[in-house]
């Protein structure tokens, strides 16, 4: 078997026996691919219905702008998963911060949400997390206030925390 020489922090040198015919590269497919700004610029202004050059678009007719410029922004901004984004309730959204910060801040997502049942950390910008927080206390309210639409088979949700809730008493 190869060795190869590591140096320790204290400046010792060790040799490693090492069979290369087990080492596993990283698999193609797991890059990472990042949306360019400017797209990204074009995808929230046709959101919130507005032209390329961000004016407003007197022949739009779209519905719940609001919600959805608030959910790509945060999605965009924090880099979830599509089955993290589908799965992620309102229990699991930070609170605010109290003081606006150009640091980015910690999302800690349930193992329910995520993949494989593990869960893990991701960061969001405050502009993003401000945008969810809004649509949850004015637009989504008003959407759902008075509601006669009520489903045969709506889900109870019970004792809702950040690491899950009971779902139809389960």
């Amino acid at each position: 078997m190869p060795l190869k020489t590591l140096w320790r922090p204290d400046g010792s040198r060790v040799e490693v026996q090492r069979n290369l015919a087990t080492l596993r590269t990283a698999n193609a497919h797991t890059g990472r691919k990042y949306l360019e700004q400017p797209f990204v610029d074009l995808l929230m202004d046709g959101l919130a219905g507005k032209a390329p050059d961000g004016s407003a678009t007197p022949r739009f007719r779209g519905y719940e702008t609001g919600r959805n410029v608030a959910l790509v922004g945060f999605t965009l901004s924090s880099g979830l998963r599509a089955q993290e984004f589908a799965y992620l309730t309102v229990y699991e959204v930070l609170p605010l911060p109290a003081r606006r910060s150009s640091i980015p801040i910690s999302l800690p997502l349930a193992p329910s949400t995520t993949k494989g049942g593990k869960g893990r950390s991701t960061w969001v910008d405050f502009d993003a997390l401000s945008g969810v927080h809004t649509y949850m206390a004015m637009e989504r309210v008003a959407a759902v206030t008075g509601s006669s639409w009520n489903p045969a088979d709506a889900l109870e949700i019970e004792e809702p925390t950040h690491d899950g809730a009971r779902i139809n008493g389960v």
